[in-house]
């Protein structure tokens, strides 16, 4: 199995790579299951890829810019209106009470329960 996903990797699809071996490992987990295997034979493939790099993506920690920010998303008017919709439905939850901010937890990040 390492063999057949290794060539994804070398390709630069990292990522994916990893996503197979996770695909196979279901299916192994399964055959195991059902009688069909002793054992899952693809649970340590991921060992043997290369680690998905990590992107740190930019996020507003200032409560007070949090403002500016939905401002901007009302006036967004891109091809991406998705995000836009996703962004205002997070905000009407949180109006209606079915989402609330409960605080920032020790490193920073706010919770969401």
């Amino acid at each position: 199995m390492v063999e057949a996903i290794v060539p994804t990797q070398e390709r630069g699809c990292i990522d994916t790579a990893h996503r197979l071996a996770q695909d196979a490992s279901v299916i192994c987990l399964f055959a195991w299951g059902i009688g069909y295997a002793d054992r899952n034979i693809a649970d340590r493939i991921v060992t043997a890829l290369k680690p998905i790099p990590r992107k740190h993506r930019a996020s507003i920690t200032d409560p007070d810019k949090v403002g500016g920010l939905l401002r901007r998303i009302q006036g967004y008017g891109g091809a991406g209106l998705s995000v836009k919709y996703c962004l205002n439905i997070l905000q009407r939850l949180k109006k209606l009470g079915l989402i609330e901010r409960s605080g920032a937890d020790k490193n920073g990040k706010w919770l969401v329960h």
